[in-house]
């Protein structure tokens, strides 16, 4: 729900830009703070509870699983960015506000059955994880890339001049796919490397990608979204 409301401010940054041509900085923030207040209610608990519930040698695996229905929102997001040009921002930021809501309301009204089969499993001590370098590699390289594809070919910081519509397709179909590869990293963690080399090694990995962006070709620039 407090993701959803985080939408509200983007609905009046839409109205705005729709009025006057542009909008203030302040709506973006405030959407952006909703947001990440949102995310840190949501997603740490949800990741601990699958320490908890899940059998201890599929626990890596069910934690790929989440992620991967994270991935396929990411990409029904995509889709929902390209739509936007179609039917427009504001329809589109107030369609999110009234979905998530509700549904965060339909969570509250399920709240008690949904305790019962955890069967107090929120009571028991498990370990702290964290995707601090998963977060900051994401977040902030889908920024500056959506930035870096759509801007001229000719300007002080130049790009590649996507349309907005290819971009964000790009950014959609990226963002469904990192998020459904924990699948083979969970396995791989379970049955092979174990937990401590699964994480060294997926950071040395996704360091590698970033290496490979710095290059401003086409081959490069996939070769390091994969």
């Amino acid at each position: 729900m407090i993701m959803g409301l985080g939408f509200v401010f983007m609905i009046f940054a839409a109205a705005e830009f729709n009025s006057k041509g542009s909008s203030a900085m302040y709506w973006l923030v405030l959407a952006y703070l909703f947001h990440t207040i949102g995310e840190l209610c949501s997603s740490p608990v949800a990741l601990s509870f699958i320490t908890k519930l899940a059998p201890v040698k599929y626990a890596s695996l069910m934690m790929g699983v989440y992620f991967a229905a994270t991935g396929l929102g990411n990409k029904v997001a995509g889709v929902i960015g390209e739509s936007a040009s179609e039917f427009g921002e504001y329809a589109i930021f107030s369609g999110i506000t009234i979905f998530t809501v509700l549904f965060g309301i339909l969570v509250i009204l399920l709240l008690k059955p949904l305790k019962r089969l955890t069967h107090g499993a929120e009571d028991n001590e498990v370990e702290m994880h964290d995707d601090e370098a998963e977060g900051f590699s994401f977040y902030g390289m889908k920024i500056l890339l959506v930035l870096f594809l759509t801007a001229p070919f000719l300007s002080d910081n130049p790009g590649w001049e996507w349309s907005r519509e290819n971009a964000l397709a790009l950014i959609g179909t990226y963002s469904s796919l990192l998020y459904l590869t924990p699948i083979v990293g969970g396995w791989l963690a379970d049955k092979i490397t174990g937990y401590k080399w699964a994480v060294i090694i997926g950071c040395f990995i996704m360091m590698l990608g970033h290496a490979f962006m710095v290059f401003e070709t086409a081959w490069s620039l996939y070769l390091g979204l994969a």
